[in-house]
């Protein structure tokens, strides 16, 4: 039962800035059940302001993310990935009871989501000096943003991480 526990802490709160605070918002949206038809929990009905304070926060983070070279990005999406596997059970139990769907399917939604978190930080891991940085006309340094499917030894990147795969 530890998912109705996490339920009835998170219940009326946003996810802002890196915390759990208490939303504002007068009214609450009852999270039901599909097997029990009770309600697990509720989520906060966000006033306006709520949700552009939100966007502000989220968009300095973006900024600061994005100063970070890739490889920082990378340890912090693999400690991410660690997080959810390790924790797989009790957001499998959640997604089950949130949205009905059988177990099984949930706990392998939550390791798909962990895989993604590693391969997008593994392609963000890669130095090359192949591909271009923010300014095209640039070449050479650490790559501004992660590097998608075009990096590889085959495209002639000799530091990508994956050469050793």
């Amino acid at each position: 039962m530890a998912a109705l526990d996490d339920f009835a802490h998170l219940s009326g709160k946003v996810y802002v800035g890196g915390a759990f605070v208490a939303s504002r918002a007068s009214s609450q949206l009852d999270v039901i059940d599909p097997a029990t038809e009770e309600r697990a929990g509720t989520i906060a009905d966000c006033t306006d302001a709520e949700v552009d304070h939100a966007i502000d926060i989220a968009n300095a983070v973006r900024r600061v993310w994005m100063a970070m070279d890739a490889r920082s990005r990378a340890v912090i999406l693999h400690d991410i990935a660690a997080l959810l596997r390790r924790d797989k059970a009790l957001y499998a139990e959640c997604l089950t009871r949130e949205e009905g769907k059988p177990y099984k399917e949930s706990v392998d939604e939550v390791s798909w989501c962990a895989t993604a978190r590693v391969e997008r930080g593994f392609y963000g891991s890669c130095t090359c000096s192949i591909l271009p940085s923010f300014d095209a006309s640039v070449r050479g340094g650490r790559h501004s943003r992660p590097v998608r499917t075009s990096c590889g030894p085959r495209n002639g990147c000799r530091s990508c991480p994956r050469r050793s795969r």
